[in-house]
């Protein structure tokens, strides 16, 4: 496609927004496009996205469909402002909403009922995102509804609740347990798809006795189990070849000239990094490895499809997921709603990292389910050298307090952290350092943390981005500088992926260029979006490096404020980040056991019901 034409799309796309915008001005509710963000979603989902010729008419059919779901929201407002929150088309929070009843000078309707059934229904979700669980006790959620609210009457609130069953928003199982109606039916659909799959023909392959013959006989029996079953698990830990079981059953499927399958990630990293070692090992070029989201075709929301690929998924019948422990029950519910034809499915990953963000523990789920093949890795071929990653390593999974002299202990943890850094990024190069942490916020979270380093590294470079805003972490305006390293922070139209790391090349007409490992090419973001999409990754969160590696690893294991937030699973994956170094720093002023005695103790359990609704299917 032409420069021109491509931009003379863009130009008739902000033409039609902006008679938008003009419109809802004549009838004196703007306000409602700042709740909605709209065009800023339609500028993230289109304007980035390197438009083709094939691709045109689908961009145009999906602008349109766009711009009917707004005008039809608009009615849905005008009858009852809180029904909005429904919309499963644009992601709209009660924030926003009461943003827009707060401005409102319009005599918009407004339903007590819905409204009720919206605050309950933010708070379940918030739960959920918070804890993992699926289930509440109704107690609780009335505490909370109080509290938010300053509702004192229980009854009124029980009649509420009554009718919001009767709306299909709510159930109530057995002893007063609450949970929303949409994820009853999203975990009753993951239970009748994995039952369906359960019952197809199994596609059982031939397997050449020289792909097999030189592997231990834990690879070789997973990989029979794997064959001889529609549903399996494999998982381990660290270490213990889990990528290498995809590597040789991609192979198989290679040999035997299968086609229709699919190998998903949930990051955009461990994608890259499976697709490399299946092309070193073995040649196949794996235009087959993509992330759950990218493959589905789903960004940040996943009842919106930016890509028409349906007769592309229709035609998958095996798919691998790797990293399982990664997701959650919204994304595996997405996944099989679009996969009409799946006969097989591969879960790989360790039930020792952290769980999903969101609710559900999947892979411990579909382990402890008797009627699902599973089989546990346990040769750790890198916990066989002595050093200091694989002694930490081996007391955390045995619940064992580290030893002093395996840890670094501190009174100034930034200055001390971020100086090692700049020494090891000497040593390694900056592609192979990390530093990773539990938390953002705090005088010494991560914040702080990527500030310092900013201050020694490029602050002296030209500046392309200051924020409006202050970051309370760091009390001042975040600023991005050339040569930053940055992560993106959300899923994009365009194929880059929340977790994707870069580095700042230029700036040029308003515009950041920005460089991403891996990537040939650079990317062009416009300045004023910038800070909404990306953070300084010199330091990062555990959860948001759950899936990568790095050759040194330097883990703050700060004490305050926030250690009670700890617990093994985060830790765990914290350290097996690591491939060759790992650095642990602690605070010297905090009792050291007593900070592990916490990481060992503080396990909350996910109520996810999810055996229920298998042993619901699969009995029958």
């Amino acid at each position: 496609m032409s420069k021109t034409l491509k931009y003379s799309i863009e130009e008739q796309f902000n033409e039609e927004a902006r008679k938008l915008i003009e419109y809802f001005t004549k009838n004196k509710i703007n306000s409602i496009v700042e709740g909605f963000s709209f065009i800023k979603s339609i500028k993230e989902n289109f304007i980035i996205f390197d438009l083709s010729e094939s691709s045109l008419s689908q961009t145009q059919k999906l602008y349109l469909k766009e711009k009917k779901h707004f005008k039809n929201l608009i009615k849905i407002i005008k009858k009852d402002l809180f029904l909005i929150y429904f919309n499963n088309f644009i992601e709209i929070t009660l924030n926003d909403i009461e943003k827009i009843q707060q401005n409102n000078i319009f005599n918009f309707k407004i339903i007590e009922q819905t409204k009720f059934e919206v605050i309950v229904d933010n708070i379940i979700k918030n739960e959920e995102n918070f804890s993992g669980s699926c289930v509440f006790e109704l107690s609780y959620i009335w505490n909370q509804f109080f509290k938010n609210n300053q509702q004192q009457d229980y009854s009124k609130f029980i009649k509420k609740v009554k009718k919001s069953i009767e709306n299909k928003r709510i159930l109530i199982l057995k002893n007063n347990w609450i949970i929303r109606f949409e994820m009853y039916n999203e975990l009753e659909n993951i239970a009748k798809s994995l039952k369906k799959i359960s019952q197809q023909t199994n596609i059982k392959l031939p397997i050449g006795y020289d792909l097999l013959s030189k592997f231990d006989y834990e690879k070789k029996n997973a990989i029979e189990l794997i064959n001889n079953n529609n549903i399996s698990i494999i998982y381990g830990n660290a270490g213990t070849g889990k990528s290498k079981i995809i590597e040789i059953y991609t192979a198989i499927l290679n040999e035997n000239e299968f086609d229709n399958f699919a190998i998903l990630t949930p990051t955009g990293r461990s994608a890259r990094n499976l697709k490399a070692k299946i092309q070193n090992e073995y040649g196949i070029v794996p235009y087959f490895i993509k992330t759950i989201h990218s493959f589905l075709g789903v960004y940040d929301n996943l009842n919106r499809n930016i890509r028409y690929n349906y007769e592309m998924l229709k035609q998958i019948n095996i798919v691998i997921i790797d990293e399982f422990s990664m997701v959650n029950i919204h994304l595996l519910n997405k996944l099989f709603q679009d996969l009409e034809n799946l006969k097989k499915i591969i879960f790989v990953g360790d039930s020792k990292q952290l769980p999903a963000i969101g609710p559900g523990d999947l892979l411990n789920d579909f382990i402890n389910f008797d009627k699902f093949a599973s089989f546990e890795l346990t040769n750790n071929y890198r916990l066989t050298i002595e050093n200091n990653l694989t002694q930490i390593i081996k007391n955390v999974i045995q619940n064992k307090i580290p030893y002093d002299n395996n840890i670094i202990f501190t009174n100034q943890m930034v200055k001390d952290v971020g100086n090692l850094y700049l020494q090891k990024i000497q040593e390694y190069n900056q592609d192979n350092v990390i530093i990773i942490g539990p938390t953002w916020k705090g005088a010494k979270g991560l914040d702080v943390l990527n500030n310092y380093i900013q201050s020694k590294l490029t602050q002296n470079n030209k500046i392309v981005y200051e924020s409006k805003f202050i970051n309370n972490n760091i009390n001042m305006r975040p600023r991005f500088f050339i040569g930053d390293k940055v992560m993106i922070i959300k899923n994009l139209a365009n194929g880059l992926c929340n977790g994707d790391i870069g580095y700042i090349k230029d700036f040029i007409n308003n515009k950041i260029y920005v460089k991403f490992v891996d990537e040939k090419n650079e990317y062009a973001f416009e300045a004023n979006e910038f800070a909404s999409l990306f953070k300084l990754s010199y330091a990062t969160s555990v959860h948001k490096y759950q899936g990568s590696e790095e050759e040194c690893v330097i883990f703050v294991n700060s004490s305050e404020p926030y250690y009670k937030m700890r617990d093994k699973n985060l830790v765990y994956t914290a350290i097996t980040r690591a491939k060759k170094e790992l650095i642990v720093y602690e605070d010297v002023d905090y009792e050291h056991e007593k900070l592990w005695y916490w990481i060992y103790k503080n396990k909350t359990n996910r109520i996810t019901l999810m055996s229920q609704f298998l042993n619901k299917f699969f009995d029958k």
